[in-house]
């Protein structure tokens, strides 16, 4: 009976542990936000932004992001370089076996009004998580129905981080109930959080961080965004290797 109701215990223990949850908040907000890259050329060749005069200034002008826009929040298993080298490769970035999300928010939460900003909060079982580093992968796309949507239809990135051994905050909650929060905002990656200096510590994987362009009263500067690659002219990239590949092969 003693052993039967110790493994119940167990049981419940661990069950328990599985289903703990933590809390992420995740915030770019008062100081730096989020801005799009200026780039006229994208802004002018891709239809869906040509198509929409709002968006197509705010790409060609590198202003603040629009509502909607997904921030991933995860952790990822591959190195900076690997997430560098494939930058234009979005499907490979975001592949579960490289990219592990925690949650998702989105441009404009809880700031509907402020372009580039949003504060919010996600919630997720800890399991694969505890004390992991913590990741920012913005998505600036065309179609912001779901997280798929807005993968398949990505023209823009960025991905920044704070290195966990630095700031605790930037490490997911562990399974116990010593830590069950974190607070993590775009802020931390410069001096003093008052968005004016980069911190050397900080950790723009994909993206920059310059002068702000903004819809929003302020005198901090912006992180921004990066341009990957369309689908086609990926397409028509593969196309051209494998064409020289097959070339070089004829002349050996």
């Amino acid at each position: 009976m003693k052993y039967y109701l110790s493994l119940a215990l167990s049981l419940a223990v661990i069950s328990w542990q599985s289903a703990f949850a933590g809390t992420v908040t995740a915030a770019a907000e008062v100081s730096s936000g989020l801005s799009y890259k200026a780039d006229a050329a994208l802004a002018n060749s891709n239809p869906t932004i040509s198509g929409d005069p709002v968006l197509k200034a705010a790409v060609q002008n590198g202003d603040d992001m629009r509502s909607g826009n997904v921030v991933l929040i995860g952790s990822f298993n591959i190195t900076d370089a690997q997430i560098q080298a494939n930058a234009g490769n979005i499907s490979f970035l975001t592949d579960p076996a490289n990219f592990a999300q925690f949650g998702a928010v989105h441009i404009g939460d809880n700031y509907p009004t402020s372009p580039g900003w949003f504060s919010n909060t996600v919630t997720h079982s800890t399991a694969g998580f505890a004390n992991k580093q913590i990741y920012m992968f913005v998505i600036a796309a065309t179609n912001n129905s779901s997280v798929a949507s807005a993968i398949s239809t990505a023209f823009q990135i960025g991905i920044f981080y704070k290195a966990k051994a630095v700031t605790n905050d930037w490490s997911f909650p562990d399974d116990t109930t010593v830590r069950t929060s974190a607070f993590i905002d775009l802020s931390d990656l410069t001096v003093n959080n008052d968005g004016v200096l980069l911190d050397p510590l900080a950790h723009i994987v994909v993206g920059g961080f310059g002068p702000d362009k903004s819809n929003n009263v302020t005198t901090a500067n912006d992180f921004t965004l990066a341009s990957v690659p369309e689908p086609s002219s990926c397409v028509f990239l593969g196309l051209g290797a494998a064409g020289m590949l097959f070339r070089r092969r004829r002349a050996a």
